[in-house]
């Protein structure tokens, strides 16, 4: 009789060893496969680095706005690729632990608070019930393509204010526009340092007295300088494309990842029933080996079509 319950007991010690175990593996399992973990700050910076120059070839083999490529508008073409290249970190910005919310202190705080609730706002509201009740706000509404044409064409939008201001000191009249673009570019290149030069930029935030705020006056006096070369009469489109296209080169590289991003929204409603679905070309793994090759590659390619722009333009 002891013994019939010695070994019943030992049977549903092994059995609950072995439901533990499945349980084990399966949670590890659900939470690998269900990390929203992107790529790295600098990874999206050097694949925004490789679209824009893309984007430039193409641009001078096709005669697209000829006029303006080339080095009498050097001023522009620096401001439109640095944008772009910045604005690869921009969606982000709904991730609390991002580079581009740290790159921004304390008001990268509120601006992240600000995409982060809007984003869980408009999932929560604009869903089906097949899409999650209560979602992430990372990857959510602004890892979109449309969130991408939104702001692009908000920030032209701003930028377009006809309201006239007298800069003291200078005595020079500017638009609210004006004023508003240069404020626009200057937080890309923030952006664009913070990841390409994010030691650096680290080096002056903590090593000075109001290091956050002087390293955004060194992007804005860069953004300025950029900005008193470039004819206002040109308008401001160029910053709106660049930014609507820095984004969504940030949200095509996640959607490699094994998380993806819901980059059709709300487009995936016809063809998935869900507002929400998580389009994926990829499972890679962020971080680790994987992400070090693909900078490697990046790189290349960038020299190369760096070495394409500069010999189609002397031609």
């Amino acid at each position: 009789m002891l013994d019939r319950e010695n070994s019943e007991g030992l049977r549903m010690r092994q059995s609950e060893e072995l439901n533990h175990e499945c349980f084990s593996v399966i949670d590890s399992l659900k939470s690998k496969l269900s990390t929203d973990r992107g790529f790295s700050g600098y990874l999206h910076a050097i694949t925004g680095v490789v679209a824009v120059e893309a984007f430039f070839v193409v641009a001078l083999l096709n005669g697209w706005a000829a006029s303006y490529i080339g080095w009498g508008h050097l001023a522009l073409v620096l401001a439109f690729a640095v944008a772009w290249i910045g604005a690869t970190l921009y969606p982000d910005l709904d991730n609390s632990k991002s580079t581009s919310h740290s790159a921004f202190g304390f008001i990268g705080e509120a601006i992240s608070v600000v995409f982060r609730v809007s984003s869980a706002f408009l999932q929560t509201v604009i869903r089906t019930r097949k899409d999650d009740a209560s979602p992430n706000p990372h990857r959510g509404f602004y890892h979109t393509l449309l969130s991408t044409v939104l702001v692009g064409a908000g920030i032209w939008g701003l930028t377009t204010l006809p309201q006239t201001f007298t800069l003291p000191v200078v005595e020079t009249t500017v638009t609210l526009g004006q004023i508003l673009a240069t404020i626009f570019l200057a937080a890309m290149v923030h952006l664009f340092f913070s990841a390409l030069a994010k030691k650096r930029v680290k080096k002056i935030q903590k090593g000075f007295i109001a290091g956050e705020l002087l390293a955004f006056l060194i992007s804005l006096l860069i953004a300025v300088g950029l900005m008193s070369f470039i004819p206002a009469s040109n308008g401001y489109l160029w910053l709106g494309v660049a930014i609507a296209a820095g984004g969504a080169t940030h949200i095509i590289g996640d959607t490699f990842t094994r998380y993806g991003t819901p980059l059709f929204f709300p487009l995936t409603y016809i063809t998935k029933k869900r507002f929400w679905w998580y389009t994926r070309f990829g499972t890679i793994e962020s971080g680790g080996e994987i992400e070090k090759v693909i900078i490697i590659i990046c790189s290349v390619v960038s020299a190369v079509l760096f070495a394409a722009i500069v010999g189609l333009i002397a031609l």
